[in-house]
């Protein structure tokens, strides 16, 4: 089905897939064919390479799914996201998992595949011919490049559930989730706010405020700034240029023959058997907590030596004319494709789990195994078809190969006429930046201002200001970013600089008096905590909440303090102030009636708090059964996530990894 829409795609592109997409898609760069010299990746995982237009196009899709969540903060909060290092960690990460799931064996079927890209809410409509092709269109994907990274969801989907399986919390675990979750506190407090000390600094000693912005002169140093036109010169408009021969496409092609041929692949049928966990002497994860892995559910799967029985009477069937298919209705326990016959797809023999593959490759077209045994179980397989290797003809690729060699050089001609172009443009003539952007009826853009690095607009090119930041007032020159050439126009480059105190007066007197009456309040609240527990040792017989309750009340007057009793509030909707407060909500919740008072102060927007139990309540039984299952899946899941986490450590630790040093240093 998916290669016959692909056959016959439309050419109207949908509107609202791209959104869909930032989060739908693993990172999926297109390979390139490389003629000449070529540029180094950004990283390699076990041999395989993660290139520089992987890297850009990953990279946009975080910053794009950050942009529509943070909107007109993103810019502000952009340098804190740390996008470069996430993108390459979202790389590498990913490499790693497609790495094991290929060592495993573990893949997807053509109707696992179809079944999926169904699912997809783009789809809700039907995979019509126009909507798959406006969704390929829209994310940039080939229909063979969507059916593999659909793929690759569908076998993290099966982690995930291996994962889900082993993480699974007991009933006694929920229970006490339950209880620590919606158990409902109130808190007496005292509030001790700064805005009431500022009349008590004074603001007129000019050598304190002096030594006050010596120390804290880096807060007032302005970075660098650049104001500066630009022009892209997209690569795409040179790859005209780039001379390809038929000579070239064929050299190529000899060289390249395993990146053209189809590998033999093998449509096997399976019938399956699950059998016990293995021993845990022998894990097939060692690193995997063993009390963890004792949860998981065993007592659904049958014994290896009763499972072992079942499948040697289905060998002994098939040898006695049954029909495998019907078998497979029977017998087999593996749900995803009992459904379909046994079909496991049409698959490279590679692909197969290694105990499966060693038989495969003896059997022939309508042939059937014996018993075979693997990590997941035990298996009974039949051989539907087999198709051989094939060579795609040099015709049948040759377009494809052209292309993609212009394209990997195109940014080489923009780069050699850039650079021609800079020359000339500094040598003062009568050439300008608009005279070359009307010549190719482009235009000229700019950073509208000065600009530092850390409050670039997002508008400007990724990397380009930190790349322009390098040159001086005047400078006309080139910058090439990943395949994008940029010719620079510098008019003003202003370097870093202090400012004189004088000229940030202002901004230094309300920081120090914001300082200082801080500092103020602080000293009280640490003062008043300290009474407050010296006080409560002094009478240890008496009820303790009640006491603390008072004692707290009388602090507060005596320091003419704002006293307050809080809403009540649960771990799962810490609503206000002061469960809004990290240090207090850590303690808050743990409090009881003979230990009521918070061990220390609480700070929120220049107020201090102090805090002790005013009452608890517990949740009661009928709202466990509303909520259990929720639980069930939510602790089961962030269990699930650390178990991942564990796996993916030890497969990075165990996996040869490494990053281009020359791309460390232009990401710094």
């Amino acid at each position: 089905m998916l290669a016959t829409i692909r056959n016959n795609r439309k050419t109207w592109v949908g509107a609202l897939v791209a959104i869909f997409c930032a989060f739908l898609m693993v990172s999926f760069g297109l390979d390139t064919y490389h003629h000449g010299s070529r540029q180094k990746p950004v990283a390699t995982v076990n041999g395989t390479e993660i290139t520089h237009r992987e890297y850009s196009n990953q990279y946009e899709r975080i910053a794009s799914r950050f942009r529509e969540q943070l909107g007109e903060n993103f810019g502000l909060l952009q340098a804190q996201l740390n996008l470069k290092q996430q993108t390459l960690d979202f790389l590498i990460n990913n490499q790693v998992i497609n790495d094991f799931t290929k060592a495993a064996g573990l893949s997807a079927g053509v109707r696992q595949v179809e079944d999926k890209i169904k699912s997809y809410p783009y789809f809700s409509g039907g995979v019509t011919k126009s909507a798959y092709d406006n969704f390929l269109r829209a994310t940039g994907l080939t229909g063979v490049q969507l059916e593999k990274v659909t793929k690759e969801e569908i076998v993290r989907d099966q982690i995930d559930k291996v994962f889900g399986d082993l993480a699974t919390p007991t009933p006694d675990e929920i229970k006490a989730i339950f209880v620590a979750d919606n158990t409902k506190i109130k808190l007496n407090y005292l509030t001790v706010k700064s805005s009431d000390f500022v009349s008590k600094v004074a603001s007129d000693d000019a050598d304190k405020l002096k030594t006050y912005f010596e120390n804290n002169a880096d807060r007032y140093r302005v970075a660098k700034q650049v104001n500066f036109n630009f022009l892209e010169l997209p690569a795409a408009s040179f790859k005209e240029m780039v001379s390809v021969t038929e000579e070239d496409l064929k050299l190529h092609y000899e060289q390249h023959q395993p990146e053209f041929t189809e590998p033999k692949r093998v449509q096997p049928k399976q019938i399956f058997f699950k059998v016990e966990a293995q021993d845990e002497k022998n894990p097939a994860l060692p690193f995997l907590d063993q009390k963890e892995k004792k949860n998981a559910a065993q007592s659904e799967l049958g014994s290896k030596e009763a499972q072992r029985a079942r499948a040697e009477e289905v060998v002994k069937k098939l040898a006695d004319g049954a029909k495998f298919e019907d078998l497979v209705r029977v017998y087999s326990e593996d749900s995803t494709t009992k459904e379909k016959g046994g079909d496991m797809g049409v698959l490279p023999y590679e692909s197969l789990f290694p105990e499966l593959r060693a038989e495969a490759v003896k059997l022939l077209e309508g042939e059937h195994s014996g018993v075979i045994e693997s990590k997941l179980g035990l298996h009974v397989i039949f051989i539907e078809k087999i198709i051989d290797s094939k060579l795609r003809p040099f015709d049948e690729v040759k377009t494809q190969i052209e292309e993609s060699i212009r394209m990997s050089e195109a940014p080489l001609y923009a780069g050699v006429e850039a650079e021609s172009l800079a020359s000339e443009l500094s040598a003062g003539g009568k050439l300008t930046l608009q005279k070359i952007a009307a010549d190719r009826n482009l235009k000229v853009a700019a950073s509208n201002g000065l600009v530092a690095l850390d409050k670039a607009p997002t508008e400007l090119p990724n990397g380009l200001v930190a790349k322009v930041m390098e040159l001086s007032t005047g400078d006309k020159r080139f910058i090439q970013l990943g395949d994008s050439t940029y010719l620079i126009e510098v008019l003003e480059a202003k370097d870093p600089y202090t400012p004189l105190l004088d000229e940030v007066r202002e901004r230094v007197t309300k920081d120090y008096i914001d300082q200082q009456s801080r500092e103020l309040a602080r000293t009280l609240a640490t003062d008043v905590l300290s009474q407050a527990k010296t006080k409560i040792d002094e009478n240890p017989g008496e009820d303790k909440l009640k006491r603390t309750a008072a004692l707290l009340q009388g602090l507060a007057n005596e320091h003419k303090l704002e006293f307050k009793t809080s809403d009540a509030a649960s771990k799962i909707s810490p609503n206000a102030v002061p469960f809004t407060i990290p240090a207090l909500r850590a303690q808050a919740f743990n409090l009881s009636e003979t230990n009521p008072l918070i061990a220390e102060i609480g700070e929120l927007s220049g107020s201090y708090y102090i805090a002790s139990l005013a009452e608890k309540t517990p949740p009661v039984d009928a709202e466990f059964e509303k909520q259990r299952v929720q639980i069930e899946k939510s602790e089961g899941e962030k269990a699930s996530n650390r178990l991942f986490e564990a796996m993916l450590a030890n497969l990075k630790a165990e996996s040869e990894i490494w990053i281009n040093p020359e791309f460390l240093a232009e990401a710094n």
